[in-house]
């Protein structure tokens, strides 16, 4: 394999590449984004149900937003480990589908946890983060996939 450096002084980057960086660096961002999204600029409901013994538990969003945020927590590894270890092939793959399971966590049609049937929730707004989110996750985690199929 040819191990020239891109940038003198930058040598981490070696056959990486600036789009390696990039797409590590989407996928990190992506997790964080979702991370932020559940605890920060649009939580999940608080709301608790009340089932037919008397006792409470939280609604489902709360189960969803939980979800998330264990598949941010792997999106933001897999993206620090994609750039210290350079492996865009594995990196990618998992990305790509952390992705999808951010978008399956939301949908409700037996796929995944999903969120309140009242649009008025404010789970509505962290599904939409999560769409978003997990949208970027997939593309940069493919891109990231054929890029390091493509180096091989």
């Amino acid at each position: 394999m040819n191990r020239k450096y891109i940038a003198a002084g930058k040598g981490w980057i070696k056959e990486f590449g600036k789009r390696g960086v990039f797409l590590a660096s989407a996928v990190t961002a992506a997790g964080a984004a979702l991370i932020g999204s559940v605890y920060v600029w649009a939580p999940v409901c608080q709301a608790m149900v009340k089932l037919m013994n008397g006792r409470e538990m939280p609604m489902k969003c709360f189960f969803s937003g939980q979800a998330l945020v264990m598949i941010g927590t792997l999106l933001v590894v897999n993206g620090a480990m994609m750039l210290f270890t350079k492996k865009l092939t594995h990196g990618g793959a998992v990305a790509a589908a952390a992705g999808l399971c951010a978008i399956a966590v939301m949908s409700g049609g037996g796929l995944g946890i999903g969120i309140c049937a009242n649009v008025e929730m404010a789970c509505h707004a962290t599904a939409a983060w999560a769409k978003l989110c997990g949208g970027v996750a997939f593309a940069a985690g493919a891109a990231a996939f054929a890029l390091g199929l493509k180096a091989r």
